[in-house]
This record gives structure tokens, sequence and C-alpha cells, in this order.
């Protein structure tokens, strides 16, 4: 969206209307495999796991399995904090 900021709005509304419409022909093909049993909904939630798995390791490869770190400013300002969370006061 970042590349998108003078029609944020309208890009916003057709990235919602692809996933609507994409997730309504995926539910379809699945409801359309029931038999009776509860295997076709265990079968398409699988597959569609797997997809959704599948879709991340090919698009994000370096920071799926790369360490965690967090900025080094940010840790410098929780050492510097002296704020404690009302919760814990």
């Amino acid at each position: 969206m970042e590349h998108m900021a003078p029609i944020a709005g309208t890009a916003s509304s057709v990235q919602g209307v692809v996933g609507t419409v994409g997730a309504a022909l995926i539910g379809f093909a699945i409801g359309q495999q029931f038999n009776g049993t509860p295997v076709p909904f265990i079968v398409g939630t699988a597959l569609c796991a797997a997809g959704g798995f599948l879709i991340i390791i090919l698009t994000e490869p370096k920071r799926l399995f790369a360490p965690m770190q967090a900025d080094p400013e940010e840790q410098e300002a929780a050492r510097e904090s002296t704020a404690i969370p009302e919760d814990f006061g």
C-alpha cells in the first residue's frame, strides 16, 4: 500500500474485493466436494493452510527463517526507560 498513497482507498477496496471473491471461489470448490462427512472440509482446510505456507515460503524466504532482532534504538530506549506499567505498580 505504500506505493499506492494517492489512491489508497481504491487500492484497499480492490484488495478487499479480490480477497472476498477468491475466498468465495475456494469455499465454493470445497463445498462442492461435500459428501456427508467432514473429510472434504478437513482436506480443504489442510490444502488452504499448505498453500498459504507455500506462498509465504516463496515470497519471504529470508524473513521467514531469519532470527528475530529488535531495533537497537528501541532496545536502548527500553533500557533507559524508568516507566513501570500500571499493573505492576
